[in-house]
């Protein structure tokens, strides 16, 4: 299985190099998704307009870009998105089943 680069350690383990494989043997408490598949980036516009439709903000965000995809259970997802005009991050988590999806969580990192 190819997987993306991770910006950041998840659940104590290294960041994985961009085209690396994991063994059919990886016992990982995560699931590190491609951030370039279509669904995946789906996914991260999707958090956003959710976050827009129930926040009464002047400036909604627009989506740019899906930073890091992690499944576990759930998918945390790290978004980059504008703001009037800044680009700022933000994490999501997502319920995601063939027939139901749902915003969890929507916050601004740091």
């Amino acid at each position: 299985m190819i997987i993306s680069a991770l910006t950041v350690a998840v659940g104590g383990q290294k960041p994985l190099a961009p085209g690396a494989t994991l063994p059919p043997s990886a016992n990982l408490p995560f699931l590190p998704l491609n951030t370039k598949d279509y669904e995946v980036i789906e996914l991260g516009k999707y958090v956003v307009d959710e976050y827009n439709k129930v926040t009464n903000s002047l400036f909604k965000l627009v989506f740019k870009e899906v930073l890091e995809a992690i499944y576990r259970g759930n998918i945390t997802l790290v978004v980059a998105a504008t703001k009037n005009n800044e680009l700022e991050e933000y994490q999501a988590e997502v319920f995601n089943a063939k027939d139901h999806t749902k915003l969890l969580s929507f916050e601004q990192l740091p």
